[in-house]
């Protein structure tokens, strides 16, 4: 039998996140965007991926939901993000040295 890797300590990195939080957001020009917003994260029953939820006090801002999990094999976190516009996306994201980074490659929003 092939010993597979296991996604403890991956999974150890995301612990930083749990909780709630309130979300600060500016604009390219470094506006504040009005409004409050608010994220918690917990994990999913299985224990092996974390359930991020986030509400924007913002008319037309989107209400999200996130499943982030690991690929135990080489250490890479995913985010998959659905939002109440019906938005659908896959991001890749680091978690480390208190940073949480977030990208997808390729145009994310339309024009």
């Amino acid at each position: 039998m092939i010993d597979q890797p296991t996604a403890e300590d991956a999974l150890k990195k995301l612990e930083p996140l749990l909780g709630e939080w309130i979300l600060e957001a500016a604009s390219p020009d470094g506006e504040p965007w009005p409004g409050e917003a608010r994220a918690s994260f917990e994990w999913h029953e299985s224990g092996a991926h974390l359930v991020a939820r986030s509400s924007v006090d913002v008319p037309g801002a989107p209400n999200t939901v996130s499943i982030i999990g690991c690929d135990a094999a080489n250490g890479t976190y995913f985010q998959l993000y659905s939002d109440d516009r019906g938005v659908c996306r896959v991001y890749e994201m680091s978690v480390g040295e208190g940073e949480w980074r977030l990208w997808r490659e390729g145009d994310p929003f339309p024009i």
